[in-house]
């Protein structure tokens, strides 16, 4: 894979370009409701909450590190979607052993991502990575399992 990675970086690149490219959207719900859990407030008692918790809980924890600044969303969603490119090929290389596949798989994302999700963070773009990582730890298991019935 280490031939690839000047590959992997270009696209890394362009897709960061693709993103800088297009207007950031800003969703209030992105600022209000980190806000309101840093407040005192709670999830679906004091307020309306239709969304799964985890990505407000964790921006109210970014927020309350870092601040509540719009350019530290965008960055935290380009570093959820850049890591979201990296994990791609990752798995894609894993499953097909094939770096031309994974690359492929790769581009095909960075084009479609800014056209599909656009540049914002949203619920749905925030449980990219959470599934990715969640097809990798079970092909993970799957490996270590079939060498486990092959020992024993």
């Amino acid at each position: 894979m280490s031939k690839s990675r000047p590959t992997l970086l270009l696209l890394l690149t362009l897709h960061l370009w693709l993103l800088l490219s297009i207007r950031y959207t800003a969703w209030p719900e992105m600022f209000s409701f980190p806000y309101l859990l840093n407040n005192g407030f709670v999830l679906y008692r004091d307020f309306i909450h239709p969304y799964p918790p985890l990505l407000t809980i964790v921006l109210a924890s970014f927020y309350s590190f870092f601040g509540y600044h719009l350019i530290l969303l965008q960055f935290f969603t380009w570093i959820l979607i850049l890591c979201a490119d990296i994990l791609i090929c990752k798995l894609v290389f894993e499953e097909t052993k094939r770096k031309g596949l994974a690359l492929i798989a790769v581009a095909m994302y960075v084009v479609l991502q800014p056209i599909l999700d656009g540049n914002m963070m949203w619920y749905d773009n925030a449980l990219t990575l959470p599934l990715l990582l969640s097809v990798y730890y079970y092909q993970k298991q799957q490996v270590v399992k079939l060498a486990i019935d092959l020992l024993f």
